[in-house]
């Protein structure tokens, strides 16, 4: 990190609430692509720990992803739920595009 003040940054979280901690007071900081991947990462991790009270098991899985993965999952399975209601059923390719479509709205 760049900036006048401070070398060092710890991310943490307290009811329900993500904090950065700066060793010094802060005016402005500055990074380098790198390092603000990382940094985002750290945010995103601890945000994800934070609402869910549970860190996924998989390092290598970007918790954004898994934050979205939940979501399309449980909104899915509600889309399913409801069509298995629903008299007469869909058909099957206008269930797969409502699925599809409800997808790509959440990604987008």
């Amino acid at each position: 990190m760049h900036g006048p003040g401070t070398d060092t940054l710890q991310v943490s979280y307290k009811d329900g609430l993500v904090v950065l901690h700066f060793d010094k007071p802060v005016e402005w900081v500055a990074l380098d692509p790198n390092t603000a991947g990382r940094m985002a990462e750290s945010v995103a991790r601890t945000a994800y720990t934070a609402v869910s009270g549970d860190v996924p098991t998989t390092e290598k899985k970007s918790q954004i992803t898994e934050q979205i993965r939940v979501r399309l999952r449980n909104r899915v399975a509600l889309m399913i739920g409801s069509a298995e209601r629903e008299a007469p059923r869909p058909d099957a390719k206008i269930l797969a595009t409502r699925l599809v479509d409800e997808c790509l709205k959440e990604l987008a």
